[in-house]
């Protein structure tokens, strides 16, 4: 549904999430402002975002390959949206400004371990440049491909990638 126009009455649920959605609408408080109206009192809401662009290899990967792939482009591509909530204390300055109480903000941050046989970057770099993508050509994406595997390479563990992510988690509870 539209994050800042829900389709549901006043206190219908007792919880609400979103994973890697905030950061692409408009009015992000206006978004947790709407979570906070469906939700009933007491109900919680927890939405996930990325952590700053440099903490995630997949993105500075992606970044890069991609600055080489459409280097011709009159447009440079933009990697900030996914990011724009990442800073350490954004995402509960939202909750707060959206009215919640019993706000907090956990930071995540891991290690995976990803086989090297396996395109598993294609989810993310469709949410990274996904007009660009849908507009790419055949030869452009097979490109794009090799450039990731290219830069993957400086975290190669045997048969493994060896990356690392960054994830802020923010939660409030309505009242």
């Amino acid at each position: 549904v539209d994050m800042e126009e829900m389709p549901f009455e006043d206190e219908s649920f007792d919880r609400v999430t979103c994973r890697f959605g905030l950061m692409f609408v408009p009015d992000p408080v206006r978004a947790l402002g709407e979570a906070r109206r469906v939700l009933v009192p007491g109900g919680r809401a927890a939405f996930m975002v990325w952590g700053p662009l440099e903490d995630t290899t997949n993105f500075t990967v992606f970044r890069a390959a991609a600055a080489e792939t459409f280097a011709d482009d009159e447009e440079p591509l933009n990697f900030s949206t996914p990011f724009r909530l990442g800073e350490a204390g954004t995402l509960a300055g939202l909750f707060e400004a959206a009215g919640f109480d019993q706000v907090e903000e956990r930071e995540l941050r891991f290690s995976p371990r990803v086989p090297i046989d396996r395109p598993f970057w294609r989810p993310s770099l469709d949410m990274a440049l996904g007009p660009r993508l849908e507009s790419a050509t055949e030869d452009e994406r097979r490109a794009l491909d090799d450039a990731i595997r290219k830069h993957l390479e400086a975290y190669r563990d045997g048969d493994f990638y060896a990356l690392t992510a960054h994830i802020r988690i923010g939660l409030g509870t309505a009242t």
